[in-house]
């Protein structure tokens, strides 16, 4: 394919930030406690619903980002989970660096999302993995 399809870049990467939500609302219940409770304001619960949109609509926009990230390397990589992977990984470094510097800012111990950290990677490489195996699929689709 020589060109990128961006329609179906946009859908798969909204299916990939739907992913990314619920993992992420996941691991911030489950793992996330602590780290919810040492920020100032007390994280997402006590977020008003602007923020709460902002932060669903910014984690579709990554996830977007992600998946024509997947798309672009798909051309040097091959199409598949290892390019998905790739992918994964580049998001993950690119959201973790930022996340710990806000964290650290917000004065959160770095026992607290440290752990948030390491199992972000694995969401994240999930959450491209769905957005790439649906791409992939419409592209099989469309041959």
């Amino acid at each position: 394919m020589k060109s990128i399809q961006w329609l179906r870049v946009l859908g798969c990467g909204a299916l990939a930030g739907g992913v990314w939500t619920i993992l992420s609302i996941t691991l911030l219940t489950f793992i996330g406690p602590d780290f919810m409770a040492s920020l100032p304001r007390g994280g997402l619960q006590s977020a008003s619903p602007e923020v709460r949109w902002y932060w669903v609509v910014s984690n579709i926009a990554a996830a977007g980002w992600a998946v024509w990230l997947y798309v672009a390397l798909r051309a040097g990589f091959g199409p598949g989970m290892r390019t998905a992977a790739i992918t994964g990984i580049a998001w993950w470094i690119v959201q973790s660096l930022q996340a710990g510097k806000l964290a650290a800012l917000s004065g959160a111990p770095m026992a607290a999302w440290l752990p948030l950290l390491a199992v972000t990677l694995v969401a994240m490489m999930a959450s491209v993995a769905c957005g790439a195996w649906l791409y992939e699929f419409f592209t099989l689709r469309s041959a």
